[in-house]
């Protein structure tokens, strides 16, 4: 690490650490979730440009861009 960084790092842990603490009190523990591949397809599906066509236009602003098939095929 740079040592600047490391040095500011140092220089700020009386305060940083505290609050961090206290975050984690009241914000709780967290769970991690992961997906299988076949959740993970359907989520990226669900992102595709010709699905977002197909929904309601009310509820979804006019600039909403959604995943070409070239992203869809990458991810």
């Amino acid at each position: 690490m740079c040592p600047i960084v490391l040095c500011l790092m140092y220089l700020t842990i009386p305060v940083t650490w505290p609050i961090a603490k206290l975050l984690d009190y009241l914000m709780g523990e967290h769970k991690v979730e992961r997906y299988d591949n076949e959740e993970l397809r359907n989520l990226i599906m669900l992102h595709a440009k010709e699905a977002l066509e197909k929904m309601d236009s009310d509820h979804l602003s006019s600039d909403l861009s959604g995943l070409d098939a070239n992203e869809i095929n990458i991810m």
